[in-house]
């Protein structure tokens, strides 16, 4: 690559590459060019058509290679309708050579997916119906209710219904209503108010099949509509809680930026390099892109698979031939852990009766695990995310060859998990240099001479549980099918929850056919929503038992490795799996020992062995040292809390975590404009109820889409988004744009790419740039720079017209690792069995810092100030806890409570009309922010862009739109103009001449035309301090002065 602006679009098209806009356009005229021209299609799926792999592998191959390879057609993969009909055809386009090569009508029982304008437009008309109109008012809703539609794909059942069959698309829509408290809160959970009736549509004609009647009881039976009875509202929106008040900031840094680099293999395809990987990345519309009285790790046993002398003795118990405690690392600042971070020390004992010191042998720290929870309401856009915040008590053990990480994991939804992850290197034994490449029975050899012999791990969680206090009984639930009934299963499909208590101790093992859970519940204690036994699941990962013969010592000694779940009535001193003395063990003193004597459960502590484990087949990437493998047991309450225990967490917000993009060094990346161009979008949709922008409704001309994931924050500023204001309330950021982009992906609508505005450098109407001067109705389109410049991914309208652009994936890398080895999040793949992680970044480089105080300061301190500050607490759990370290150096017992409350969330951003600058278009629309959500300095008018929910208002009272917004600032204008954002421009169908608008979102300040120099003109533009400033460090907890 030579750097200018338009290098990367010298690369020739990839058979890989994802269509550009004009492909997709060029496609869209071919289809439409087979059919009578009053024909209108509405196109459902225009992608790129993957090459036969047969062609496609030599061509990768010598690209490989540096070869040049023979070129391959670019062909796409289209799928439509023709309006008005359910006739469906799919067609195979040869983009090269201009040629519809297949163009087939479907038949029956075909139907491709739904998409936003069906979704729509079904919500509207059922509401809308007299005769649901009738049902409803049977149910004599509180005056001013709000009822919501979710259609849904329909299915299949096969049942003929006088003139219906499910040959044709039909949507099941589900009713809902708002909180009836405060119906004019857009992002009310209307799932909280369900109804009974359940229309059935016709997506196509609009037509109102039949009215379904839920059953609502214990059975098949439909009761009828009786009076709505009032009920309490269930919210998670931030707003509707009291948010946690202690929960202080966590920021990640990279100090030098990412370890990955970013380029062009063809005009919209990336090739993205990273740690000696490197892959292309594509898009397309299918796949584009106190409760614990005691907790222990008990016991752990590493039988080898070898049956020679003398490995036929190899069977390590780590815990018990060794101990846990004297084999725990000295743990490092800012490499076993990173962030803020609290030390716990211990004292042994050594031969002389000497007290050992063992410091830094437990750290605790915080980590982000990604998201905990989120819900966008697809209706108005607004999308509300919590993150995962994870507290971390970890320790670390060298067992000679052989470290096992392990760690409790905390997090705020009440989730506690054991996690074991085991790395250092293999026990190995000689093997001959002659059988190198010889299959061995016993191991796998891992390099010339070296055997890593089978062997499997096996770890045992002792649980000893106080559920909500004493008395606790543990149950297992499977999921089975109902048989076939006339009356209760006619279609059979209907499958209920058989549960089963565990009466006496014994073993038990995992059903995956019949998802066996086991649970732990306090029959005493019943929650005060559905009035079951609160309770808290175990979730176990599926293990393989011990290989070895019943008979053999392997067997005997390990007496916790045959089963996955062992339950015994607890007793004293029974506390390791395999028994208290392991050496030399010949078994009869275990977990099976304690089982097999058939105690009765009833009314008695039970306590629970949990068995995880794998089978480790060695192996040449295991050595010289072995990748960390992960197993994690989780503790997850079922019906514990009276809601989502972490509805009270503060939402993910940009201004906290100072994300940023990612900048790339390749010069094929350089051409996104370092400043944005303003342009006058369309007019917006008068009518209240109208929803605008919507791709292929009739008010829209340009579908312009969500800016939401375009904003950069640059040099700290934080970047105003390009929002649709919705008129709901003056609390509410409502994102009309995105709600379109939002249904587009939900529903499977195709991404494309549209063309984008003028390289970085190039006067804004150059002769280079793809438009010229704009006009109300967009850009006179540049045919010579269109051709040539670069692409952002953009979606296609029913119509099959490239329309708008938005960003559809970010790339980036994120620590969640705390040791060498780490785990990774989201981002494993299994590749024979074995997880390899993908998305593991530079530890050295992450750098993960918080304030000095955000870690708890419990540590150390005074077990009656904890308990006065726990008590402090307006929990909502059930149940009380005790604190307890063993002796053995490991961490025992947890507690967990629970708040709830209500707070106002950040700002909020709202659309308002601006003066057009120096043309005859209509006002550019730009944002403004107020610190609570609503403006001090407004007044209330019509409202001039509402874009409605899709939801209907049972009006028994009106009342006139308001609006409240804040004036332009000097603040918010440098905000606008220092915003990052991804730019293009997109065909508009309404101009007579070939014409491009541009979508980029934009603010409503004209801005200074971009120099080639911009980038260093940044930096210069730095503060000096933030130059000055060190990066910033991991650091060692400091406690409140009071712990």
């Amino acid at each position: 690559m030579n750097g200018h602006s338009d290098s990367c679009f010298e690369l020739r098209p990839h058979p890989l590459g994802p269509l550009t806009a004009r492909e997709i356009a060029k496609t869209a005229n071919l289809v439409r060019s087979c059919w009578p021209n009053d024909t209108e299609c509405h196109f459902k799926v225009v992608t790129l058509l993957e090459p036969p792999k047969a062609q496609l592998a030599p061509y990768l191959v010598a690209e490989r290679a540096g070869q040049d390879p023979d070129s391959i057609d670019r062909r796409a993969f289209v799928v439509y309708y023709l309006r008005g009909t359910h006739n469906v055809h799919e067609a195979v386009v040869n983009i090269t050579t201009n040629k519809v090569e297949a163009n087939a009508k479907l038949g029956p029982f075909t139907h491709p997916n739904g998409d936003g304008e069906e979704i729509i437009a079904v919500e509207k008309a059922v509401l809308a119906h007299p005769e649901v109109q009738a049902q409803l008012d049977k149910l004599q809703l509180p005056p001013g209710s709000i009822v919501v539609s979710d259609p849904w794909i329909y299915g299949a059942d096969g049942v003929k219904d006088g003139n219906f069959y499910d040959d044709k698309r039909v949507m099941q829509c589900f009713l809902y209503m708002r909180d009836p408290q405060n119906p004019s809160e857009p992002d009310s959970c209307h799932y909280a108010f369900p109804l009974p009736i359940s229309p059935v549509m016709d997506p196509v004609t609009l037509e109102l099949i039949r009215i379904d009647i839920l059953p609502t009881g214990h059975n098949e039976k439909v009761k009828p509509l009786t009076p709505w009875q009032a009920a309490n509202a269930s919210e998670y929106i931030p707003e509707a809680q009291t948010l946690r008040k202690d929960l202080k900031s966590l920021h990640v840094r990279q100090p030098e930026g990412a370890s990955f680099s970013v380029e062009n293999f063809s005009e919209l395809g990336r090739l993205i390099r990273w740690q000696k990987w490197d892959f292309k990345v594509g898009f397309n519309q299918r796949e584009g892109m106190p409760l614990f009285y005691r907790l222990s790790l008990s016991d752990m046993c590493i039988p080898y698979a070898d049956p020679r002398n003398p490995f036929h003795r190899k069977a390590a118990f780590d815990l018990g031939d060794a101990g846990a405690g004297i084999m725990a690392n000295n743990l490092q600042l800012g490499c076993d852990c990173l962030g803020s971070i609290y030390y716990i020390g211990g004292v042994l004992v050594d031969g002389q009766g000497n007290p050992v010191d063992m410091p830094n042998v437990i750290c605790v720290h915080e980590q982000d695990a990604g998201i905990l929870w989120k819900h966008t309401n697809y209706r108005t856009n607004r999308a509300v995310v919590v993150r995962n915040r994870e507290l971390v008590l970890q320790t670390i053990l060298t067992v000679s060859n052989y470290e096992y990480i392990l760690s409790f994991v905390f997090n705020t939804a009440g989730d506690l998990a054991y996690e074991a992850r085991a790395t250092g290197i293999l026990s190995t034994q000689p093997v001959d240099r002659e059988l190198t490449t010889t299959p061995h029975p016993f191991g796998t050899v891992v390099h010339p001479g070296v055997l890593g012999g089978f062997h499997q791990h096996f770890f045992s969680l002792r649980i000893d549980p106080m559920v909500a206090g004493h008395g606790n009984s543990v149950v297992y639930d499977e999921a089975i099918a109902i048989p076939r009934d006339p009356k209760l299963n006619p279609h059979g499909v209907g499958y209920t929850v058989k549960r089963t208590e565990v009466e006496s101790s014994g073993s038990f093992d995992l059903d995956t056919s019949k998802n066996r859970t086991f649970k732990i519940i306090n029959p005493t204690v019943h929650n005060p929503v559905n009035g079951t036994a609160v309770g808290y699941k175990v979730v176990v990962p599926p293990m393989q038992p011990i290989l070895a013969d019943t008979d053999s010592f392997h067997h005997k000694r390990a007496e916790f490795a045959d089963h996955s779940i062992y339950v015994t009535r607890y007793a004293e001193r029974e506390l390791y799996a395999g028994g208290l003395y392991t050496n030399q063990s010949r078994g009869g003193d275990g977990v099976r020992s304690w089982a097999d004597r058939k105690d009765s459960l009833r009314g008695r502590d039970p306590v629970l062995w949990v068995q995880f484990g794998i089978n480790h087949i060695p192996r040449v990437e295991d050595f010289p040292v072995m990748p960390a493998e992960t197993l994690r047991v989780m503790l997850r309450p079922v019906n514990f809390f009276d809601r989502n225990p972490a509805i009270d967490v503060p939402p993910s917000k940009q201004e906290v975590n100072r994300s940023v993009y990612h900048q790339t060094t390749s010069a094929t990346m350089s051409q996104q404009p370092s400043q944005p161009t303003l342009i006058n979008l369309p007019q917006p949709s008068s009518h209240p109820d109208t929803p605008s922008e919507i791709p292929g409704t009739p008010t829209s001309t340009t579908t312009s889409l969500s800016a939401l994931s375009t904003t950069a924050i640059k040099d700290g500023h934080r970047g105003a988004l390009h929002h649709r204001g919705h008129q709901h309330s003056p609390s509410t950021n409502s994102l009309e744009a995105e709600r379109a982009d939002r249904i587009s992906r939900l529903t499977g609508l195709s991404s494309i790419s549209s063309l984008r505005g003028p390289p970085a450098g190039l006067g804004q109407h150059s002769a280079h740039s793809p438009h010229a001067i704009p006009t109300s109705g967009g850009s006179p389109a540049n045919a010579v720079a269109a051709a040539t410049a670069a692409l952002s991914p953009a979606y296609f309208d029913a119509a099959g017209q490239p329309v708008a652009v938005t960003k559809v994936s970010t790339v980036g890398s994120a620590s969640a690792t705390d040791s060498v080895g780490g785990r990774t999040n989201d981002a494993t793949t299994e590749v024979g069995g074995d997880s390899s992680t993908l998305g593991e970044d530079r530890d050295e480089d992450m750098l993960t810092e918080m304030d000095s105080a955000s870690a708890s300061g419990y540590m150390g301190g005074d077990a009656d100030a904890m308990d006065e500050d726990l008590d402090n607490l307006a929990s909502r759990s059930v149940g009380g806890f005790e604190d307890r370290m063993s002796d053995d150096g490991s961490a025992s017992l947890v507690g967990f409570g629970e708040g709830a409350g209500s707070t106002v969330s950040g700002p909020i951003y709202h659309r308002r009309p601006l003066p057009s600058q120096g043309s005859s278009a209509p006002g550019a629309w730009g944002l403004e922010r107020s610190s609570s959500g609503m403006s001090e300095m407004a007044t209330a008018s019509p409202n001039p862009h509402h874009g409605g929910s899709s939801s209907g208002r049972r009006e028994y009272g009106s009342r006139p739109w308001e609006r409240e917004d804040t004036p332009i600032t000097q603040s918010a204008v440098r905000e606008r103009r220092e915003a990052r954002m991804m730019d293009a421009t997109a065909a508009d169908d309404d101009n007579d001449d070939d014409t491009f608008v541009d979508t980029t979102t934009h603010g409503p300040v004209p801005v200074q035309p971009a120099t080639t120099h911009a980038p260093a003109n940044t930096i210069r533009e730095r503060p000096p301090q933030q130059q000055q400033q060190p990066p910033p460090q991991s650091r060692r907890h400091q406690p409140h002065a009071a712990v």
